[in-house]
């Protein structure tokens, strides 16, 4: 999307940038545990919850994460297949699509090309379960 530039550092040099900069130790932390965190309830979802349960939270979390608040909605926009986001919640795209089209039969969701609305984010969240 636009030019980056990379540097490259070696162990030696890492650890003198942390005991130079003992802040970037806790930032670091913070994203590592953030990760662990996402990538715990990931394994909980996979391991205990329905597939209804794990499409109702993959779309929640991506509200939270990508989501634009539209008064009481919630936007997506993405340039996701249904396969990327059946990958995500574990589940076939033949059963994730059932389930938003289910979601959106209920008037939880609207589902266009590049954008899911979440209409009832505190519904939708009781499905996770």
């Amino acid at each position: 999307l636009s030019d980056v530039k990379t540097v490259t550092l070696n162990r030696d040099e890492f650890h003198k940038i942390l005991k130079d900069n003992p802040e970037m130790i806790i930032k670091i932390m913070y994203v590592l545990c953030k990760r662990l965190r996402h990538a715990d309830k990931h394994v909980e979802s996979l391991a205990f919850l329905t597939a209804t349960g794990r499409v109702a939270r993959t779309i929640n979390n991506l509200a939270d994460e990508i989501g634009v608040k539209d008064n009481l909605k919630v936007v997506i926009n993405h340039n996701m297949t249904r396969q990327d986001f059946a990958n995500i919640a574990g589940t076939s795209r033949e059963t994730f699509t059932r389930v938003i089209m289910d979601f959106q039969d209920e008037g939880l969701l609207e589902i266009d090309k590049n954008k899911i609305v979440v209409i009832d984010k505190k519904e939708l969240q009781k499905r996770v379960q």
